[in-house]
């Protein structure tokens, strides 16, 4: 019959539009995963003669003039599905209001009604219109079903009302239902952009228990506790997730040694950092060579953070990393070590801001090794720039040499050099 072919085209075409126009993503979903509405339509609607026998016109003209309310729902419904199909939303809304109206078909088939026409408001983006009508299909004396209240969980996030959206999907769990692994996801989506997280927890939970090497929501798990501020339950869950080989992408690998470091365990931070680095999971590059020697700063490991800041300076070409090496060495003692990376830092002209800096370090490299004619000049320069003239003058007084003469007080000689600066080589001669 042609009413059949009519109903199956209505129903292939509400199946695939509802997934555009219900829009809101489910985190790591394939496009195919996300929500479509189920319009199950009755199957059966009587032996309704008087439609099956006109056309849509005459069926629209004679509408008006049927008295028996069965007849007068059936028939607008029938117009209804036939003006979706034919993406005539306005028409197809007031014939499903008509057909309502009439109050002639049961509960089971209203509540079919109610939940195409609540589409049909969404396909329109009214999700207000949409939300009532889900109210009303929600308070037929029917056992509900979880798609109804997903739906209007949907309507009520467009309209940024997200305590009706927790309250909505609350009232699954309170109605006794039991949702598969697709409802859990749309119901995730729909509590976290809500911000209800404690229901979060609970549906991940039931996820990890059905699927334990589900990645996705290992890793929203401990999204979601640090949503909550919960900081070491979400390191816990990305430790256990790490240690079980469950697939991590670089910043959750980021995030597990700032997790550490969080919860006051920088150590931890520094080795998964390495290790990362180690087998090639991470990029090998000056920021995270940087990140690795704070972590390893902060647990102390004064030799290994050394090591981590010169791969930083050496990736970078940053100035200030070259000197904060620097320091570091001379607090180690590390003389020598300290003079090649000053040698390194000032292989190029410096910054203006740098150089007086940069020769204070370089001076007690060069005193420490032996080469006080070389320090002395270096101490000097580092006199001629404010920020540590103060210091550079300390030390000269502490080497008790001669002081410095008019020629040299002119301008900044030496291998740390400046724009306005004369550049010596290492080893040339001081004149």
């Amino acid at each position: 019959m042609w009413i059949e072919r009519v109903r199956a085209a209505f129903l292939k075409i509400l199946c695939v539009t509802a997934v555009a126009a219900l829009g809101l993503p489910v985190a790591g979903m394939a496009q195919e995963g996300q929500y479509r509405s189920k319009i199950l339509l009755t199957p059966n609607e009587g032996d309704w003669s008087r439609g099956a026998g006109l056309s849509i016109d005459e069926l629209e003209q004679q509408l008006g003039s049927i008295q028996e309310a069965y007849a007068k729902s059936s028939a607008g419904r029938h117009l209804a599905r036939h003006y979706v199909e034919r993406k005539e939303y306005d028409k197809a809304i007031d014939y499903y209001r008509q057909a309502l109206a009439a109050e002639g078909l049961s509960n089971v088939a209203n509540r079919e009604m109610l939940r195409e026409l609540s589409q049909v408001y969404l396909l329109k983006k009214d999700y207000t219109a949409a939300a009532q009508a889900l109210q009303q299909l929600l308070a037929i004396d029917l056992v509900p079903e979880i798609t109804d209240f997903l739906l209007s969980a949907r309507a009520q996030h467009h309209l940024g009302r997200y305590a009706e959206v927790v309250a909505t999907l609350d009232g699954i769990q309170k109605a006794g239902l039991a949702m598969d692994e697709s409802q859990m996801r749309q119901a995730l989506a729909l509590y976290y952009h809500a911000g209800a997280f404690a229901q979060c927890e609970v549906l991940l939970a039931r996820l990890l228990e059905s699927q334990p090497d589900d990645a996705q929501s290992w890793h929203l798990l401990a999204s979601v506790y640090l949503q909550q501020n919960k900081k070491q339950q979400a390191l816990d869950q990305l430790a256990l997730a790490r240690d079980k080989q469950v697939p991590f992408s670089e910043r959750d690998i980021l995030l597990l040694a700032s997790l550490h470091a969080a919860n006051n365990n920088p150590y931890g931070a520094a080795e998964v950092l390495e290790n990362a680095l180690s087998a090639k999971e991470i990029a090998q590059d000056a920021t995270t060579y940087r990140r690795l020697f704070e972590f390893w700063l902060q647990a102390r490991e004064q030799e290994k953070a050394g090591q981590a800041l010169q791969q930083a300076a050496r990736l970078s070409g940053d100035i200030e990393l070259y000197l904060y090496l620097a320091q570091l060495q001379m607090e180690q003692q590390a003389y020598e070590a300290m003079h090649q990376t000053m040698l390194g830092a000032c292989a190029k002209q410096l910054p203006e801001k740098y150089v007086g800096r940069a020769n204070l370090l370089l001076g007690v490299s060069q005193l420490k090794l032996g080469d006080e004619a070389g320090a002395r000049r270096s101490f000097i320069n580092a006199t001629l720039i404010g920020g540590v003239n103060a210091q550079a003058g300390q030390w000269l007084r502490f080497m008790n040499g001669p002081p410095a003469t008019e020629d040299e007080t002119r301008r900044i000689v030496g291998i740390c050099h400046g724009p306005n600066d004369k550049r010596l080589e290492p080893g040339e001669a001081l004149l």
